[in-house]
């Protein structure tokens, strides 16, 4: 009895489905679309203005942390200000996409690592080991050597 009932609901739902499905995307009209990407250019090109305005902002606030000397305010005001020259780059980008231009190519910042400075007793450590490896055997994972 169980059974029968669970293969009628089952027939039942089968039966049910293409009622159910999706209905079709619904089409744009050509104007339509155009006012929605001139709104949304209008507003991506709102927000470029309001990031170049607080790029300003924030050079200023910097240039003054830097004349009066403190060095927390400055890291901090050059860190916002790395944030917001990074959201001008990607609305630019966003820009060139919405009025179909190719997009840009992107400037990489690089900056320069310091190398590390061993010292000669770290040098001669790492010499010693590798000296030491090469000696292992080669299914010897963990470098236990010989087990006497």
């Amino acid at each position: 009895m169980k059974q029968l009932i669970n293969i009628t609901a089952l027939s039942l739902l089968v039966t049910l489905m293409p009622a159910m499905a999706d209905t079709p995307p619904i089409q744009v009209t050509s104007d339509l679309q155009a006012s929605r990407d001139s709104e949304k250019l209008t507003i991506l090109h709102n927000e470029l203005n309001d990031q170049l305005k607080l790029a300003t902002q924030l050079q200023q606030q910097r240039a003054m942390h830097l004349q009066s000397g403190k060095a927390e305010e400055v890291n901090q005001t050059e860190i916002r200000l790395a944030e917001v020259n990074e959201n001008i780059l990607q609305l630019q980008q966003e820009i060139q996409l919405a009025s179909g231009q190719p997009a840009m190519a992107q400037a990489v910042t690089v900056s320069l690592v310091p190398p590390s400075r061993k010292t000669e007793k770290t040098k001669r450590k790492q010499e010693n080991e590798q000296v030491t490896h090469q000696q292992e055997p080669w299914w010897d994972l963990y470098h236990q050597g010989k087990q006497e």
